[in-house]
């Protein structure tokens, strides 16, 4: 990555539940500055259906559905957004990306998170990716079919996640220059790395204690 401001886009798959851990490994590899931003997109492509059809008196089933919206079987738009809803309060309380932030903000790195839905997780982190001018996208491990498509429509670095929560870089920034079109490799490192960040941040609260 460059010496310029980073902006990472980090797409999971927010149909599933909070992986912290993998949200941890998508991170953890950054090279961070000040005034460089993390977008965290979950990305809600499925959802409950409530149904009444149920052996037992007053007990509700649910079924699984694809958000399509240009569908009459899909998901009703109410339920889609209680999702949306729902899963942004997941995210927002959870403890572990409350302690991510409170390093990321001491690292003055900007952190946002943000829950879409839609029935390709593919279009909606296309879209994220152009929206954040991302100069890198790491895509969830669920989205392994979907690399292609990206790589094929985004000049940034992109990666994936992997099952056992560590990143590999499919590709660095796509560099176009008045004579040629060249896919580059990681620049010279920048200032800090996230795990850098939390343990400069543990040692500055030590010290404060101490004083």
């Amino acid at each position: 990555m460059s010496l310029d401001t980073q902006r990472v886009l980090v797409v999971v798959d927010a149909s599933r539940d909070v992986s912290l851990s993998a949200i941890e490994g998508a991170i953890q590899g950054l090279l961070l500055k000040p005034c460089d931003k993390i977008f965290l997109l979950g990305v809600v492509h499925q959802v409950t259906n409530p149904s009444r059809l149920s052996l037992k008196p007053g007990k509700l089933l649910g079924y699984k559905s694809k958000v399509d919206s240009g569908s009459i079987l899909g998901t009703n738009q109410k339920f889609i957004d209680e999702e949306v809803e729902r899963r942004k309060e997941d995210y927002q309380n959870n403890e572990g990306l409350k302690q991510i932030l409170q390093h990321c903000k001491l690292g003055k790195v900007d952190f946002q998170i943000d829950v879409q839905s839609g029935d390709s997780p593919k279009v909606v982190a296309l879209r994220a990716a152009r929206n954040q001018k991302a100069t890198w996208v790491i895509l969830d491990r669920h989205m392994k079919k979907d690399k292609k498509y990206l790589m094929d429509r985004l000049s940034c670095g992109i990666s994936r996640m992997k099952r056992n929560n560590q990143v590999k870089e499919l590709r660095g920034p796509i560099r176009v220059t008045p004579t040629r079109r060249s896919i580059s490799t990681r620049s010279t490192p920048l200032q800090v790395t996230y795990d850098e960040m939390v343990e400069g941040s543990t040692d500055e609260e030590s010290s404060k204690k101490s004083e």
